[in-house]
């Protein structure tokens, strides 16, 4: 709960630009799904998820 939301797997967990778990929530409809993005050292911008053998580009990528 809180900000900021995490991307988490079993080695650990990177924060979230603010509101990007949104969208992988819609996407992923909270099933673990793999994601790719880019990182600065301090939050992760997801740029796209795979979802049953399709890459799902997000806005992140479009419009961040």
């Amino acid at each position: 709960p809180g900000e900021p939301w995490h991307l988490v797997d079993d080695t650990g967990a990177l924060p979230l630009v603010k509101g990007a778990h949104l969208e992988l929530l819609a996407v992923s409809g909270g099933r673990p799904v793999p994601v790719a993005g880019e990182w600065d050292g301090y939050e992760l911008l997801p740029l796209v998820a795979w979802l049953d053998g399709r890459a799902i580009p997000l806005a992140g990528g479009v419009h961040g």
